[in-house]
C-alpha cells in the first residue's frame, strides 16, 4: 500500500464502493468489521484511519459491493471534494459533492461504511493535506457550497 497524493483523489468521480465480507471478531462485544475499498478511475484505495491509500487487492472479485447505511440515495457518481480526519471516528471521511460524508463507524456491533449529511461545524474535521478545519478548505475551494470562512 502507497500514499496518495491529492491530484489521485480530490475531484474525482466515486466508480464503485466495495469492501471485505464481513468479519465477525469475538469478544465482549462481538463485533462485525470490514475493509472499504472506493474505486476511482485513477485507481482502488484502501480507506484507513488516516487517509486512503492505494488497495493492494489485485483481484477484486474477492470484494463485495459495500453496505453502506442508508443505501439511498448512493455515492455513486458523487466526486470527492476532499478527505478530512476527525477524533472520534475509525476511519477517514471523505466529504463527497453532495455535502455527504462517506466513512466507517461503529454501529452497534458492526463497524462499517456509513453516509451522512455534512453538519460544517467548526473543529471537527481536519483535512489530510494541509491539517485545515473542513469548514475553512471547503469555503476556498467551494464558497457557493458553505458559509464563507470566518476570521
Amino acid at each position: 500500500m502507497r500514499d496518495v497524493k491529492p491530484e489521485q483523489i480530490l475531484g474525482k468521480t466515486i466508480i464503485e464502493v466495495l469492501q471485505t465480507p464481513w468479519l465477525i471478531h469475538d469478544g465482549d462485544p462481538r463485533i462485525a468489521t470490514c475493509s472499504a475499498h472506493i474505486r476511482l478511475d485513477t485507481g482502488l484505495y484502501l480507506l484507513t484511519p488516516d487517509t486512503l491509500v492505494e488497495s493492494d487487492i489485485t483481484d477484486i472479485s474477492a470484494l463485495i459491493p459495500a453496505e453502506i447505511f442508508p443505501s439511498e440515495p448512493s455515492c455513486i457518481g458523487e466526486t470527492i471534494l476532499q478527505i478530512a480526519v476527525c477524533d472520534y471516528l475509525p476511519s477517514a471521511v471523505l466529504l463527497l459533492s453532495s455535502m455527504r460524508l462517506l466513512h466507517k463507524d461503529v454501529m452497534g456491533d458492526v463497524v462499517g461504511l456509513v453516509l451522512d449529511p455534512w453538519k460544517r461545524k467548526r473543529g471537527e474535521f481536519f483535512t489530510v493535506w494541509g491539517n485545515v478545519d473542513l469548514v475553512d478548505a471547503v469555503a476556498v475551494n467551494h464558497p457557493t457550497e458553505t458559509e464563507p470562512a470566518k476570521p
